[in-house]
């Protein structure tokens, strides 16, 4: 891994979900809880709307400023239907 490519989450050599292949999808926290948008990173679910309030998105939203991309928005969603909307430069820059 270089260093570009650190994690503070420990992460397994045979996880299925390194830092180069990060997977996105929904997940409920509690049974009968609203879904989340959220990705894989080692054995870790994370939250992608809380790391949006954070502001940590705000790269890559400037990156893909052309696309309008709001990460804030689009991760408040209980699907990944508007983030999969958009080009595929917004999914590569993530």
């Amino acid at each position: 891994m270089s260093d570009a490519m650190k994690s503070w989450i420990e992460i397994s050599p045979n996880c299925d979900f390194s830092l180069v292949n990060i997977p996105f999808g929904v997940a409920s926290k509690i049974s009968g809880s609203a879904p989340r948008c959220c990705t894989a990173i080692g054995d870790y679910a994370v939250d992608l709307s809380l790391l949006a309030e954070a502001g940590l998105f705000h790269q890559v939203e400037e990156e893909c400023a052309e696309y309008n991309f709001s990460a804030v928005s689009t991760f408040a969603n209980t699907t990944l239907n508007q983030f999969m909307s958009y080009p595929k430069p917004v999914s590569n820059n993530m």
